[in-house]
């Protein structure tokens, strides 16, 4: 299923349009647009990166844990393993 655009105009420099057309040349992009849309793809992937980072790095040790644990017991789903409840995680007998 192909994504809703939206056609924009956008200002750049000589030296990037250029750059861009010697993507096109080199048929790395198809058109100004695909290359654009890649540049684009990357910033706002870099951007999630960052805010992902961003959340990590402010909780605490016990909170990566939990998550960590949360995690695991997603993979096992997956993997088709049966996974305990979630009233049970982090519930362990010592």
């Amino acid at each position: 299923m192909g994504h809703l655009k939206a056609k924009i105009s956008i200002t750049v420099s000589r030296e990037v349009l250029a750059a861009i057309d010697r993507g096109i040349t080199s048929r790395r992009y198809r058109s100004r647009s695909s290359a654009i849309q890649s540049a684009l793809d990357a910033w706002a992937r870099a951007q999630r990166n960052t805010e992902i980072d961003t959340y990590y790095d402010s909780i605490t040790i016990s909170e990566r844990n939990e998550s960590a644990e949360w995690a695991a017991l997603g993979h096992e789903a997956l993997a088709g393993e049966r996974a305990p409840s979630p009233r049970r995680v982090g519930r362990r007998r010592r």
